[in-house]
């Protein structure tokens, strides 16, 4: 940190000592004297630097006579000749020293007594063996009336200390003949320091600029690029053949050409522009955003070219607009929520949306942060607790887990007191800690719910009371089913008992009979008594089933069997109905039932089948066994039925066509089945395509693992 004021202090001195070094290479021929003093051997001004190291300002007119020259006036000249720092010595035309100025005297180390009147070729050390041959040649020329310029010599001190000086000898004349010839010495190792002093910054900004992570460039009026650092060419992604055919404007972002080309104008004036901001595009055509500055070079008082220090912003632009935008989206959430949202720190609240001065009935935000947090609650919770300890308690928990949600009470500016949701989220804002309230205000949704738990208690009552009415009607309802299922039980007795005698006469008395119409009278009446005896003793059956007391005589059976032994009996009406028999059921399958039931519940599909089957068809029988149940399936080729009589044909007494007079159907086959089936724990239910397309029946009855 503290080289830097070294460096420029630095700096000021090489740059001084340059000028110097510089401005003495000029093209004199020679010195005139009898001149007023004034102008450099070049361009009519020169600096030298006095002991002090500050610059003192000489005049000294060229003449063409490659000599110089002296009036009676002699003040300048010889304060000139004492303040600089170079060394100056007059000699005589044998060679000896006849005057020296301050800075010979101590550079070499002698008083002015040891050396005035020596041979300065043979001042004890002074010059070596090879440069006082050099000296002599150069005293010579001087004598003869020229001068030798910048010739080195390796000069000793009388200290011992070596030094390389370089030495010019000029003529002086007066009156046109040679009065002394002056010799001016320069310390090149002062020079060399500097020399090098200056190659070392130049290394050191060259390294710095190369090395940079800003992009510096140099681009002359023209658009011409004059140096890129490599940081500009990694960024941009040229290469140094490309760079050299490019313009500044094939760089510049078409955005950004217009204000960039603005600049000239105050650039060329000589005005460093700051803080420009500017859209690079890349070799790929990406975009980049620079910020920098650019100022212009200047050569003799001419513009240049400009010179630019930029460094890439892009990816702060971009976050930048992140959060712009983050910030907007959360302003308009902020602004446009329908629920109070409030900030708060350590003094209160700070912040508010709109929503919450609707909310609370507050005219300004000022009003509102101007309120403590106690103001807008009521002194007590409708649980007795203080509002204020309560609220600090939910702050501490908000401060612990990061939120806290909780139902509060609020107060109005009106004094009217509403209840609301409050969730309280902690966060960080600038590094310092603040809670955000989202309170949303609840009286609609609490008056919603008291409503909703009065229409429950209602509803409970009525619910009750109907229940109650359920049970009374169940009650009554079992009750009729049991007095229905005694009665046709009774009158299917009293009915049956009187039947079977009238079934069994008449088919003698419709023998003994021989006239033909008198037989078919006969036959009528015998149909229809055998029809009533088979309705009554099926509702008899059915009743049976339906009462509570009768109960099923299980045992073990083989399924396969029960199936044949019923279609053996039915065999002569498969025959007769050309009804063709599939029978797929696995002989292995075991089924735990009621051996009657189960035969009657066969029979009933069987001869359901055939009954309602084509003039040829076919019936096919299979079995589907898992863990617990078998499933049975009856299909047939008959006449099938639709959808709208599938839900109805286990009703009692239903029958799907009740055009037909049909005297071989009760109307309780089917809901015969569907009580068996129910009986032994399983269900029933049918299947079909439509009319003509068949029906398959399905019944499933529990296996002897279920049973077991």
């Amino acid at each position: 940190m503290t080289r830097g004021p070294k460096i420029v202090k630095e700096l000021r001195e090489a740059e001084k000592l340059g000028r110097l070094y510089g401005q003495s290479q000029g093209s004199h021929t020679g010195l005139d004297t009898s001149e007023e003093l004034r102008g450099d051997i070049s361009d009519g001004h020169t600096k030298i630097l006095n002991e002090g190291g500050e610059d003192n300002e000489f005049d000294i007119k060229s003449t063409q006579h490659n000599v110089f020259s002296v009036d009676e006036s002699g003040d300048e000249k010889e304060l000139l000749f004492q303040v600089t720092s170079d060394i100056m010595l007059y000699l005589d035309r044998n060679g000896r020293i006849t005057k020296i100025n301050r800075a010979g005297l101590d550079f070499l180390g002698f008083s002015e007594d040891e050396i005035i009147g020596q041979l300065f070729w043979k001042v004890h050390g002074v010059l070596s063996k090879c440069d006082i041959f050099k000296y002599l040649k150069a005293f010579k020329n001087s004598i003869k009336g020229a001068y030798t310029k910048d010739f080195l010599s390796e000069v000793h001190e009388k200290s011992g200390r070596k030094r390389t000086i370089k030495f010019s000898t000029f003529p002086v004349k007066e009156n046109k003949k040679l009065k002394f010839v002056l010799v001016v010495g320069k310390y090149i190792t002062r020079e060399k320091k500097t020399n090098n002093k200056i190659h070392e910054f130049e290394e050191m900004y060259r390294d710095l600029f190369e090395n940079s992570n800003y992009l510096f460039q140099s681009v002359r009026l023209d658009g011409s690029f004059v140096y890129v650092n490599r940081a500009w060419k990694w960024i941009l992604g040229y290469n140094q053949d490309e760079i050299s055919n490019l313009s500044i404007l094939d760089v510049i972002h078409p955005e950004s050409r217009e204000d960039y080309m603005k600049l000239s104008n105050r650039l060329t004036s000589g005005e460093i522009i700051e803080d420009i901001e500017v859209s690079f595009v890349t070799k790929d055509g990406s975009k980049i955003i620079v910020e920098g500055s650019v100022s212009c070079q200047f050569e003799n008082g001419k513009a240049v070219s400009t010179c630019s220090i930029f460094h890439d912003v892009t990816n702060r632009r971009k976050m930048e607009e992140r959060l712009q935008d983050s910030e907007e989206k959360f302003r308009t959430l902020f602004e446009s929520s329908t629920d109070a949202i409030m900030l708060l720190d350590d003094d209160g609240f700070f912040d508010c949306n709109d929503a919450t001065l609707s909310i609370f009935g507050l005219p300004s935000m000022g009003r509102f942060i101007s309120k403590h947090p106690c103001d807008l609650s009521p002194p007590k919770q409708p649980d007795g607790n203080d509002s204020l300890t309560a609220f600090n308690e939910h702050i501490a928990t908000a401060f612990e887990k990061g939120y806290d949600y909780f139902e509060w009470m609020y107060k109005r500016n009106d004094e009217t007191i509403f209840p609301s949701t409050v969730l309280l989220n902690h966060m960080k804002l600038k590094d310092k800690d603040i809670l955000q309230a989202v309170i949303r205000d609840i009286t609609n949704q609490k008056k919603a719910e008291k409503k909703l738990r009065d229409t429950q208690k209602i509803l409970q009552s009525m619910n009750s009371e109907l229940e109650q009415r359920v049970k009374e009607r169940t009650a009554e309802v079992k009750k009729l089913l049991l007095q229905k299922d005694g009665f046709i039980g009774q009158l299917g007795h009293d009915l049956k008992n009187p039947l079977n005698p009238i079934v069994n006469l008449l088919p003698l008395l419709e023998g003994r009979e021989n006239d033909p119409e008198k037989k078919k009278i006969f036959e009528v009446v015998n149909r229809n008594a055998e029809y009533m005896r088979n309705l009554v003793v099926k509702t008899i059956e059915l009743a049976r089933l339906n009462s509570p007391n009768t109960e099923l005589t299980m045992s073990e059976t083989n399924l396969l069997d029960e199936i044949i032994n019923v279609v053996e009996k039915n065999r002569l009406a498969f025959e007769e109905n050309n009804i063709e028999l599939n029978n797929n059921v696995d002989g292995s399958i075991i089924v735990k039932v009621d051996k009657l039931r189960i035969e009657e519940l066969f029979d009933n599909l069987i001869n359901n089948a055939i009954k309602y089957s084509n003039d040829v068809g076919s019936i096919t029988i299979d079995a589907n066994e898992d863990k617990d149940f078998v499933t049975i399936s009856l299909k047939d080729t008959g006449i099938g039925i639709t959808g709208e009589q599938i839900g109805y044909i286990f009703d009692e007494f239903y029958k799907a066509d009740e055009a037909r007079h049909d005297f071989d159907s009760s109307g309780l086959g089917l809901p015969i089945c569907k009580r068996i089936v129910e009986r032994h724990g399983g269900k029933i239910w049918a299947e079909s395509s439509g009319e003509g397309k068949g029906t398959t029946f399905y019944f499933t009855v529990p296996t002897v693992s279920k049973t077991k």
